[in-house]
């Protein structure tokens, strides 16, 4: 019965969509949406202390019976669906309205993480447009060649637009992003992959190359616009050279020209062939069971040790006590962010230290991992942030980033240190610069196939599989892995958000996989820093059954087992952008906090005081 209502309120949705598109007056459109978000976002919020009074639990595929939870949980789904629909249809106008509401941002964000969640009372279509508002708004990142559907079907019926203009042709070097039509400033070209797509701006706006959106006619600087970079009276300093194999020599430092080169200058036959599993994001009981799954005890590597996998931890939703028994297990906890603010990359260093370290003072408060086991992160959307990052990096002795993100290639890159420039195109534009001797990069290659069924992705989750059974997943997987198995070498990394979990036949598919892989005789599933162990003293795989490195011995530093009944604590949150004070819920083994940890207070105390010190070398 909910799912016809949610149906047929679906219908209402678009009709009522089509009604916007079809105003001429751009001001009084203007008004109306934002009138219209307003009204969205005030009910969310109104609904979300409904649920949250009542103890819901959106991961819980019941129903709920009270009659208030039941309106609460439908006008969520209901709304954001709306808000979604003009997203998608009318993305100029509301991007342009968000720009001037941070403050709901926070809000909107809850609600599709909850639609997400909430995925049983959702028909494929819905699923799949909450997945490019996603995109649209930048809460995931985008795939390098998504394209707003409704946006272009919006152009189709105009002559003038429905095909490539010949004349056009994508900037070299640039990336994929939004140019000016030189012809006139109404229109500008999407240029994915380096095939430009035609859009129009909507009745009344212009095209802003500078902003790069469209903009009421007096506010846009028509292009296109040359950019001249500022002049430079002294040259930039140490900016990383080309990899010098004579100077670069392991333990210490590891390149190649290319970045394709097996360490240790062994054959790829006698290179053992990692995956390194990791997962991005806050573990509570959306993921835990379904990461538990993954690791059993039935699968082993060839030495007969179990698999472990890397998470990189962001703070929100986290549950501390569930991080506790990951690390206990032998898993490898890395940090990623605590706010997982967009816009980090363009942030200062003190921005980078609050993010970073103070998520592995949070990780070490609640959850007792000591600090020196946690050495390495990730930026959030696979945004680095520039040479910024990396000297926090350096000052806090981490070992290694994993944030760098690669288009496809033929033939996958190998980690590298970063003494030296690197080795391929920097695709988020924000890598670092500068050389930082001893610091590790593990980058993400791309995941695709041959025939770029689904799409290629840095994050698994990101590629289109969601369509498939879990046989065509296998078979996905299976060819991606076999690019790097049959050639290089390079470790396999498998990247998940917990997206991928909520979908049976991507579980199911994901697991077929595994079960075939651990029947290879030189396949060793890794942390990161066990891959990097291994890299800096390269062994052959028939030397693998009595490598140190790999050993099923527990280390030592390792957090106690979770406790059994662990503190629920519901804390008071105010994030710095909202007027209003909210509950985060957070289970730990320690004591609960006076005040939900946050930037700058980590322990909770409630006073922001945290003031970290670069440790002496």
């Amino acid at each position: 019965i909910v799912k016809k209502l949610f149906a047929q309120r679906r219908k209402d949705h678009i009709e009522a969509v089509q009604t916007l598109l079809k105003m001429d007056n751009y001001e009084r459109l203007y008004k109306m949406i934002a009138m219209l978000a307003e009204k969205v976002v005030e009910i969310i919020e109104s609904s979300k202390s409904v649920l949250e009074k009542a103890g819901f639990l959106q991961y819980n595929s019941s129903f709920p019976e009270d009659a208030n939870v039941k309106d609460a949980l439908s006008s969520i789904l209901e709304n954001i669906a709306l808000f979604g629909d003009i997203v998608l249809h009318l993305p100029d106008i509301t991007h342009r309205i968000l720009r001037t509401q941070p403050g709901w941002n926070s809000t909107i964000y809850w609600s599709l993480n909850f639609a997400n969640q909430t995925r049983y009372l959702l028909n494929k279509s819905t699923i799949t447009m909450f997945r490019l508002v996603e995109q649209e708004l930048n809460i995931t990142e985008r795939d390098p060649a998504y394209l707003n559907p409704y946006r272009i079907h919006c152009q189709k019926n105009k002559k003038d637009e429905d095909k490539k203009d010949e004349e056009f042709r994508c900037p070299e070097g640039q990336g994929n992003g939004n140019f000016a039509d030189p012809a006139t400033c109404r229109r500008f070209y999407q240029c994915v992959d380096g095939y430009p797509y035609l859009n129009r701006c909507p009745s009344g706006l212009h095209f802003d190359d500078i902003s790069k959106f469209c903009t009421f006619k007096n506010e846009a600087r028509c292009g296109p616009i040359e950019t001249t970079p500022a002049p430079i009276t002294e040259p930039p300093m140490d900016l990383a050279e080309r990899c010098d194999t004579a100077n670069c020599l392991l333990p210490y430092c590891f390149c190649s020209r290319d970045g394709t080169i097996i360490p240790g200058g062994l054959h790829p036959e006698e290179t053992p062939q990692m995956i390194i599993m990791t997962f991005d994001g806050a573990i509570n009981h959306n993921n835990f069971d379904h990461y538990q799954k993954i690791f059993t005890q039935d699968r082993l590597n060839p030495n007969n040790c179990p698999l472990r996998g890397t998470f990189f931890i962001s703070h929100e939703y986290c549950n501390y006590n569930m991080v506790q028994s990951l690390a206990h297990d032998g898993h490898e906890i890395a940090t990623e962010t605590i706010s997982l603010q967009k816009g980090l990359e363009d942030k200062g260093y003190e921005e980078w230290v609050g993010e970073m370290i103070g998520m592995r003072e949070i990780l070490k408060h609640f959850s007792n991992i000591s600090t020196g086991e946690v050495v390495g992160m990730r930026a959030p959307y696979l945004k680095p942030g520039r040479n910024t990052q990396y000297k926090v990096l350096e000052d806090f002795g981490y070992i290694y980033d994993s944030s760098i993100g690669i288009s496809p290639l033929k033939v996958p890159i190998w980690p590298y240190t970063l003494d030296y420039k690197i080795p391929h195109e920097c695709k988020a534009g924000t890598c670092p610069t500068k050389s930082f001797q001893g610091i590790w990069e593990l980058p993400l290659n791309a995941h695709y196939v041959e025939s770029y069924e689904g799409g290629h992705c840095p994050y698994l989750d990101q590629c289109v599989l969601h369509n498939h059974d879990p046989e065509e997943v296998f078979d996905w997987l299976q060819e991606d892995f076999n690019r790097y198995y049959e050639q290089n070498r390079a470790p396999y990394m498998m990247p998940f958000h917990t997206n991928w979990f909520q979908i049976k036949e991507l579980e199911r598919g994901l697991s077929k996989f595994l079960d075939w892989v651990v029947t290879l005789p030189d396949v060793y599933f890794v942390t990161a820093t066990q891959a990097l162990t291994w890299m800096t003293d390269p062994k052959p795989i028939k030397a693998l059954h009595n490598f140190e490195g790999w050993s099923c011995k527990k280390k030592e530093n390792l957090p106690g087992p979770p406790c059994n009944n662990p503190h629920k604590c519901a804390l008071d949150f105010k994030p710095p952008e909202s007027n209003f004070t909210t509950t985060r819920y957070m289970e730990t083994c320690r004591e609960c906090p006076y005040k939900y940890p946050w930037l700058g207070d980590s322990k909770g105390t409630g006073l922001y005081s945290d003031n970290y010190n670069p440790e002496k070398k």
